[in-house]
């Protein structure tokens, strides 16, 4: 065990200025806090009713709820047709671009109902333009957050309305007053108004078109025909059915309510329903009336009514009156405008040019205006996400529930499994029904049905699929976390901790989802405690997770995320379909649960009385009913296929049907006979109806956009297709010159169409329209399958346009091949910004299903660009930004860049970007991580690199960014580099493991063992342990008590909040994130100490159990005071031998489905063993004794295992070769200890291998069981234990072996050989073989785990075996045993593997391990760095190298001890040789240089100082002295360096380390000018005492040189002493009135009154140049002070910004900034006493150096067992891009081996 390095004693009250620490770096990176017009909508969610909001996380759907709230403002644009046509197209064309952009902004969509622009003729075939236009007034009102009705007034009245349906009576007295009075055409009404018996009451209804004229909708000369007579009849109809109204009205015969319909038009039809009370706030209207007009041609005639009359005027004078009274003054405005000839006529008229401006001036201001204080008003408004998705899943349960009937005998069955399962282990319920059988509506009336047979349940309610947050499992499981945590809280370790639910990965997330299921018997409800009720039982319903998106992922891997069995009171209810794309869903659920058929449930067919109940209720809904013939015909087309998805597409034909007298008008009874056959007729009525293209690609976008697609994403698209266009505008030209879109009456007439079909949800901020059914996506994806790649192509390109105008040519081929050059298509800008969530999403899902094509949208405008990565990760959070780029890299292997670029920026969390500039978070990690292209280039030859144009681009704009914010590169978790292929991360200095689970790894830091302790075993003394997170590598340290600084063991948590630490007497329970001590527990019992035995929790840690060989007791964690329940070990019997306890070992397992059991087994000294059962809740105060078997064969602790699957059932091996089979539950209770025979048929027993002698028994996750012997490691099927399965030959002898399965088939072995200097890894191939392969590390194997899990460098989420090995030099590393090789641990780059370096003032030299040559970077006075590889010295077996002369020469020494000097110029030409061998035995271990003309050469025993001097004749170098000087005192390295002035050589030497502490002694040697050295014998003390000799100090920390005097300043402990050389006596500056000058500890210990300040001890010391100005000491603790050296003497205490040793502290004598360094893996720089930056390194820094003007900051540390160079570029500009030479005299293009990129410069000031 290796020793403590440094002084590691760390008190509580550290631990609190660590948090203080932690909160510091944070606020480096806030913006200043500046309110922004486009940041209106980012403000933080609130839960505005709370009553609604308790009843949603509960489940409670028995009330109404308020509607999902918006973000899209949909306005209905109403106006007169004709007369309106300039202002329509202007504001088109000026205004509403402009507003859609700045709404884009904002986060909210922008979109125009306009129901008559673009549209050339005015027929509607079925007269249901009225209707839709209502329903879209209705639609815009419900749908906008604000703003949503504009209308137009001028001098039109319009056209009138005619209703659609006419009451019986109503209808026959205006027909009966028609014909006494005798009016024309009146049978003309007769003809087209018809009673329809099957509505509800029968009406009079006007019938279509098609009706008698059946070419009407054909493209045909007998539709010409046809339409000209309809015109004529048409008119000749509406005038005798008005005249005849007049006359019915004037005999009093109908009211003048029902005669005013009849003259109303649709325009002040839709006027006054956009402008009710409710509604006039959001309404803006405009009148205009022309001055003086006079009607002579027919272009005037547009403008004005064709049949004017004193009814009609007076209507519009009205109307005109009424939109003043109701329209708020600031939203209303009225023009007067000049009447010409031709009327509105802008491009001529200079008064209607001035109108139309004023009038879209008007619009733009008012409704920018509107929008923005909508916006402003509804930042404080917005719900969460959590919220709105609650609300969506609670109003589409109530929706599904409206036509729900029968199923009663499900139901009861269902209940009784409930109750069934209350009462015993219960497992998951699955519904299973075909598609379109109804489990939709099913499991939302079970939603209400739980609510009422368990009034005090919560029930959580998904329907999967049906928006965003129900897309994957993932999402899923993190928004029932979130809803469990509001329900029934956290514990109060988790209290602070809100990372849990934003977990990184998706095992994490199931595990946090497991165990607060776990939980939920000891919660309280949070919402309802004042009432002290706690909603239970739990139920959780999922419907439809077919409908997952991650389908090849997790869904159906029910064992990745569904729990077999559950908690008491949590119920878990899903639905599926049975099969789906070639998956068994039955199948996979059945195996999960064991084939227990109870718990599958099938949805039975409907029963005919529920048919008729389903048909009568939803004719009477809608006002319909059937004659009893087609009645008739509807249940029989039913019966055949009784699917309620069927029933509902049948009732929407049916609902059509009409019945008239008239047989020739009655319709055809014609059914579609299945559902696939109704869907395919639908889409052919629409296609025939609508447009074939047109329809084809409006639903073809509707399946293939992303979750489906929203109103302007379908305009947009279908905008930008030419063939849609083509089709169009065949008949007439687009109403605006060079502009060209779809008009919005087509979509709306289209959606209209479907609007039952259609679901509508709420998707990344966008409301999104898409079947509500799969089997219309899949009819749909089927049908239309030859426009896929068409569809993501235009949804790429409407993306893609970030412009205000998106203009393209368009040729429209039935006009004439009419071309619009540049033709604006009015599409939507998407800009790049964080409200805009869709784009972040889509764009990069519509690429990657496009295909290769295109990649370059996908790299260039995406993944490698940082304002789309910087706006991704602000918006949508860290876990969707990173499987974007994870789906990304499992499409595209290839793409190395992309690789690089996940592992630069992976370990970025939601909880680090929090209220910080995301853009300058991304460009540090990236910078921090990705080579820079200096060192890529060095290397170019010899790897394939990572790069690309895209990538360079990123870096550079990283760059820039970075340079214009002025700010430093900070890594975040850069402690754990993706160093090799199969490193996950590494961290040091470990010195033992204590706990190791699937996610988190308890390691001890610093410890040593106590030998001390006669009693106990592998008892260890620390201060500090840490929490290592498997996945990202992230660590908490603990730092404890100094009381308690003995564990024997050590226990994690599963969510990884708490740690229990086992001292020699006492239990101690700490919380992870903040390190305190949150509870303390006595272990002790019957004076009998637990130390260093057995303990073990259940599942779900509500339990500790805990034994020694005489009793086993229990504590109940979940209780404030602890309740013991304890238990007597039956062990005194006569063959159980227990003498020494120190040679017994206890273990222990629980053991059930509900850990009701306990296993304890006990092996005494001659490894006998005594198994006892013992049941855990069966009373409240002991615990009682099922079962003690005594085994009296010969056996171990590691000859016992559990299935991983099952922990009922024991298997224990006897070292003879035997092996029993315990059934633990089935065993009968029997109290008294029996003895264990061959004969026991109750525990069977197998001689599996005879005549060998067992070892191990390890029992793998498939049913297989692992023995070993000496010489091999067997596997055996559990089912079969007589058969071998495998065997794998162990080729040298063992440590250690671990064994784990790897997949389904295959498994990892993994050994370490006896002496622990190499593993030996058996890994399958393709053919399952088990290759054996040996892997050597840089220090012998002290432990070795196998553990299978994921980490964050994973592309994908399935888990891995992985293996924790801990080195005896402290190196803890997590490494993929899929990548495990010789080659993969070696870490690869530029300064990463150096044997020694030298820092000239200009160039950097570094010897490596693995590169024959030196490597050398030179700084020149550019922005720029060149790295030289001196190729041309591969020869020579370099050791070190060094600078001399002002960086003019290198001093090289080689392996065989001979020291060459060349120019820098040419190496090429040698100019001095010497030869160490002839001055000393011992090797040489440094060089250094020193003034112009001295080289020290340093050994063991002794040093040389050599003084040479170039002679210009000869060009060569001579020795001008030679001086050596022996060290006997002790043999250990040293080092030395002159001061300042050069009249001094200081020596310093370490001693023995103290109290963990590494001291030295420093000895002095004056320099003559001649550099001649003289020593001073006596090294420099302190007399901290004149009275014994104990007080002569020889031993120091550190100490620093005066730049200007030769002087010293030394630490001792806490204080800093004076040397006045060459005095060789330290003295304290003792200041009567400044009792702490120069008392590092004692001004802490002011600063701070804790009282840990006054033992700390300075480490580092540095002196301000040039003028010795101030003196800054820093301690083990992380403080630092600056003294001022000055006539006025104070001091300042720095920043508490460190958390560890300070490691180096240097002056920059140019800027007087200071830098420090700390173990702890942080650089900081003040200037000199405000904290300007703190960087973040991947190792602990030993010290620091400045290089190259100040203009580089040199971190020396050591990873993966080698020295590293670390550089930081510290100067107000970044480095542009470096050249790398070849050798500059020999040209040779040589290559190294083993090499690749580093992080050289890979960060950057």
């Amino acid at each position: 065990m290796a020793t403590k390095k440094s002084s590691t004693f760390k008190s509580k009250a550290l631990a609190t200025r660590k948090v203080e620490k932690r909160a510091l770096l944070p606020e480096m990176l806030k913006k200043p806090n500046l309110m922004n017009k486009t940041e209106l909508s980012t403000a933080k969610p609130v839960i505005q009713n709370k009553s609604e909001f308790n009843r949603l996380v509960t489940g409670d759907f028995t009330e109404p709820f308020s509607k999902q709230t918006s973000r899209l403002f949909r306005i209905f644009l109403s106006s007169t047709f004709s007369d309106f046509k300039v202002e329509r197209n202007e504001l088109y064309r000026r205004v509403f671009p402009t507003i859609k952009q700045r709404c884009a902004q904002l986060g909210y969509e922008f979109q125009v109902v306009d129901m008559r622009w673009g549209v050339s003729d005015t027929a509607d075939v079925d007269h249901t333009a009225d209707l839709m236009c209502m329903n879209e007034i209705e639609r815009c009102i419900d749908l906008s957050v604000g703003l949503n009705f504009i209308y137009l007034v001028g001098n039109r009245y319009g056209y009138m309305y005619v209703p659609l349906e006419i009451d019986q009576d109503e209808f026959e007295k205006i027909i009966d007053v028609g014909r006494q009075e005798k009016i024309d055409n009146i049978d003309l009404v007769q003809k087209w108004f018809l009673l329809d018996q099957n509505c509800l009451p029968p009406k009079y209804v006007y019938v279509p078109i098609t009706t008698h004229y059946k070419h009407f909708e054909e493209q045909s000369a007998e539709q010409q025909q046809e339409k000209k007579r309809w015109q004529t009849e048409e008119k000749a109809l509406l005038k005798a059915l008005r005249d005849a109204v007049d006359r019915a009205y004037e005999q009093k015969r109908i009211s003048h309510e029902q005669a005013g319909k009849y003259f109303e038009s649709i325009t002040e039809r839709e006027i006054r329903r956009g402008t009710m009370a409710s509604n006039t706030a959001n309404v803006i209207g405009v009148v205009r009336d022309f001055l003086n007009p006079i009607v002579e041609t027919p272009a005037d005639a547009k403008f004005f009514d064709s049949a004017k009359n004193e009814r009609i005027s007076n209507a519009i004078n009205r109307l005109k009156a009424y939109c003043g009274q109701v329209t708020p003054p600031a939203q209303f405005k009225r023009y007067l405008v000049p009447w010409k000839l031709g009327g509105l006529d802008i491009s001529k008229e200079q008064s209607h040019k001035q109108y139309i401006d004023e009038f879209c001036q008007f619009l733009s201001t008012m409704i920018l205006q509107m929008v923005e204080n909508t916006c402003r008003t509804l930042a404080n408004k917005t719900l969460s996400p959590f919220h709105e998705d609650l609300l969506h899943h609670a109003l589409f349960c109530q929706e599904k529930n409206q036509f729900f009937f029968g199923r009663e005998e499900l139901f009861s069955n269902v209940h009784a499994r409930i109750e069934a399962n209350r009462r015993n282990v219960a497992s998951p319920i699955a519904f299973l029904a075909e598609s379109g059988c109804g489990k939709t509506s099913f499991m939302a009336r079970l939603a209400q049905n739980l609510r009422v047979w368990y009034p005090t349940s919560a029930v959580f309610l998904r329907f999967l699929g049906t928006s965003a947050q129900s897309t994957t499992i993932e999402l899923v499981i993190r928004s029932l976390c979130q809803q469990l945590k509001f329900v029934y809280g956290t514990d109060e370790d988790d209290a602070d901790n809100n990372e849990d639910d934003q977990s990184l990965t998706f095992a994490s997330l199931v595990r946090i989802f497991h165990e607060r299921l776990r939980s939920l018997s000891r919660k309280r409800s949070k919402l309802l405690r004042k009432k002290s009720v706690t909603p239970k039982p739990l139920f959780i319903l999922l419907d439809a997770i077919d409908q997952f998106q991650d389908t090849s992922k997790y869904s159906f891997q029910f064992e990745s995320w569904l729990l077999r069995y559950l908690p008491h009171d949590v119920h878990i209810l899903i639905s599926f379909i049975p099969t789906i794309e070639r998956v068994n869903l039955k199948d996979l659920f059945t195996q999960f649960i064991r084939n227990d058929e109870s718990a599958l449930f099938h949805i039975p067919r409907l029963r005919p009385i529920d048919f008729e109940n389903i048909i009568r209720s939803s004719l009477e809904v809608n006002h319909r009913q059937l004659s009893s013939e087609q009645y008739k015909h509807l249940l029989m087309t039913v019966e055949h296929n009784p699917k309620p998805l069927y029933l509902k597409l049948l009732l929407d034909i049916a609902r059509t049907w009409t019945h008239f007298a008239d047989e020739s008008l009655q319709i055809t009874l014609s059914l579609p006979e299945t559902i696939e056959n109704a869907v395919e007729q639908l889409f052919a009525r629409l296609e025939n109806r609508h447009g074939k293209e047109f329809v084809q690609y409006s639903l073809a976008y509707l399946v293939y956009g992303l979750n489906g697609i929203s109103e302007n994403e379908l305009e947009d698209c279908l905008s930008i297709n030419d063939i849609v266009l083509n089709e169009i505008y065949a008949h007439h030209d687009p109403p605006i010159p060079n502009v060209v879109h779809v008009p919005s009456l087509l979509c709306q007439s289209l959606l209209y169409s479907i609007k039952e079909y259609l679901s509508r949800k709420r998707i990344h901020n966008k409301h999104i329209l898409s079947f509500y059914h799969r089997k219309f996506l899949e009819a749909t994806s089927n049908r239309y399958e030859h426009l896929r790649k068409q569809c993501h192509e235009h949804l790429i390109e409407i993306y893609c346009n970030d412009q205000t105008a998106y203009k393209r040519t368009i040729t429209l081929k039935k006009r004439n091949n009419m071309v619009i050059q540049d033709a604006d298509r009015l599409i939507s800008s998407q800009t790049t910004n964080s409200l805009n969530q869709r784009k972040l999403v889509a764009l990069p899902y519509h690429c990657l299903e496009f295909g290769s094509g295109k990649d370059n949208i996908l790299r260039t405008v995406c993944f490698f660009n940082l304002n789309f990565l910087s706006c991704q990760l602000k918006s949508l959070g860290h876990t969707i930004f990173i499987d974007a780029i994870r789906q990304c890299i499992r499409l595209k292997p290839n793409w190395g860049d992309l690789r690089c670029l996940y592992h630069a920026i992976w370990s970025i969390d939601d909880q680090m970007i929090a209220d910080t500039d995301v853009t300058l978070i991304i460009s540090e990690q990236i910078l921090g991580f990705i080579d820079d292209q200096q060192t890529s280039r060095l290397y170019m030859k010899t790897n394939e690199l990572n790069t690309s144009q895209e990538l360079e681009k990123l870096l550079i704009d990283c760059r820039h960014y970075c340079s214009e914010h002025d700010n430093c590169f900070r890594s975040l978790y850069a402690s754990f580099p993706q160093e090799t292929d199969a490193l996950a991360w590494s961290f040091s200095s470990v010195t033992d493991v204590l706990y190791l689970n699937e996610f988190y790894c308890l390691v001890v830091i610093d410890g040593t063992y106590d030998t001390e302790n006669k009693q106990v075993n592998n008892l260890i003394q620390t201060y500090t342990v840490a929490v290592i997170n498997l996945h990202t590598g992230k660590v908490d340290r603990i730092d404890l008590d100094e009381t308690f600084d003995k564990i024997w063991s050590g226990y994690i948590t599963k969510n990884g909040n708490k740690v229990y630490l086992f001292g020699t007497n006492d239990l101690k329970v700490y919380n992870t994130r903040s390190g305190d001590m949150i509870d303390e527990r006595l272990l002790s019992f019957d004076n009998k100490s637990f130390c260093n035995k057995a303990y073990c929790f259940t599942s779900n840690e509500e339990q500790l159990i805990l034994a020694n060989e005489w009793r086993l007791i229990a504590t109940d964690q979940t209780e404030e005071n602890t309740i013991y329940r304890s238990a007597r070990i039956p062990v005194k019997h006569s063959s159980f031998d227990i003498k020494d306890t120190l040679n017994v070992s206890v273990s222990l397992r629980c053991v059930g489905a509900n850990d009701d059991y306990v296993l304890c087994l006990i092996f005494d000294e001659c490894n006998q063993a005594l198994i006892t059962l013992w049941a855990l809740n069966e009373h409240v105060e002991i615990l009682i004794m099922r079962f003690a078997f005594l085994d009296l064969e010969f056996t171990s602790p590691d000859l016992f295992d559990f299935p991983v699957n099952n922990n009922e059932i024991l298997y224990l091996a006897t070292t003879d070769g035997y092996l029993r089979t315990f059934d633990l539950i089935k065993i009968k209770s029997n109290t008294k200890v029996q003895t264990l025979t061959t004969e026991d048929t109750l525990i069977p027993q197998v001689h599996i291998l005879p005549n060998e002698e067992l070892d191990r028994l390890v029992c793998l996750s498939n049913d297989l069981i692992a023995i070993s012997t000496k010489k091999q490691v067997m596997l055996f099927d559990r089912k079969d234990l007589s058969t071998i399965v495998q065997q794998i030959p162990i080729s040298e002898s063992r440590y250690a072996w671990n064994m784990i399965t790897q997949d389904e088939h295959h498994h990892v072995l993994i050994t370490t050989d006896a002496s622990q200097q190499f593993i030996t890894i058996y890994r399958p191939d393709q053919t399952s073989k088990l290759n054996e392969m040996q892997v050597n590390f840089r220090a012998n194997v002290q432990d070795l785990k196998l553990v299978q899990t994921t980490t964050m460098m994973d592309n994908d989420e399935k888990k891995k075996a992985y293996v924790l090995i801990l080195l005896d030099d402290e190196t803890i590393q997590l490494l993929d045993t899929n990548q495990l090789s010789q080659a993969s641990l070696q870490p690869t780059g530029l300064f990463t593997k150096i044997r020694n370096y030298n820092i000239g003032r200009q160039f950097v030299a570094a010897c490596e391990y693995d590169t024959p040559h030196p490597i050398v970077m030179r700084s020149t006075n550019k922005p720029s760095h060149t790295i030289e590889s001196l190729y041309s010295l591969d020869k020579l077996q370099i050791e070190s190298i060094a600078l001399f002369d002002n960086d003019q020469y290198y001093i090289i020494l080689t392996g065989e001890q001979i020291v060459y000097s060349y120019s820098v110029h040419n190496l090429n030409e040698l100019l001095f040789e010497y030869d160490l061998k002839l001055k000393s035995q011992l090797k040489c271990f440094s060089v250094g240089t020193f003034h112009s003309n001295l080289i020290i050469f340093m050994f063991m025993n002794a040093f040389i100082c050599l003084r040479i001097k170039y002679d210009n004749i000869e060009t060569k170098f001579h020795i001008e002295s030679e001086q050596i000087f022996p060290i006997r005192n002790r043999n250990v390295e040293y080092s030395m360096e002159f001061t300042p002035n050069k009249r001094f050589l200081i020596l310093k030497q370490y001693v023995n380390p103290t109290n963990g502490e590494y001291l030295s002694d420093f000895r002095v040697f004056s320099c003559d000018e001649q550099a001649q050295l003289t020593a001073i014998k006596e090294p420099i003390t302190y007399i901290k005492s004149k009275v014994s000799k104990s007080g002569q100090i020889t031993s120091f920390m550190t100490y620093t040189s005066s730049m200007t005097r030769s002087e010293l300043w030394v630490a001792y402990q806490g204080s800093i002493l004076h040397v006045r050389l060459p005095s060789i006596l330290a003295e304290l500056d003792v200041r009567s009135n400044f009792h702490s000058w120069m008392r590092h500890s004692l001004v802490l210990y002011n600063h701070t009154a804790e009282k840990y300040c006054l033992s700390i001890s300075i480490t580092t010391l540095a002196i301000q140049s040039p003028n010795d100005s101030c003196l800054a000491s820093g301690a083990d603790d992380g403080s630092i002070v600056i003294w001022y050296l000055t006539t006025d003497p104070r001091y300042d205490v720095l920043e508490s910004i460190h958390n560890d040793q300070i490691t180096g502290l240097i002056f920059d004598s140019n800027s007087k900034r200071l830098f420090s360094s700390s173990r702890d893996r942080t650089l900081a720089i003040w200037s000199p006493t405000t904290l300007l930056h703190v960087l973040h390194a991947h190792v602990p820094i030993d010290q620091i150096n400045l290089f190259s003007s100040s203009n580089i900051l040199l971190a020396h540390g050591r990873f993966w067992g080698f020295d590293r160079l670390l550089m930081f570029y510290i100067d107000n500009y970044l480095p542009s891009n470096a050249t790398i030479p070849k050798d500059s005299i020999n040209k040779e293009s040589a290559n190294t081996s083993n090499v690749a990129p580093s992080e050289v410069a890979s960060w950057a000031l």
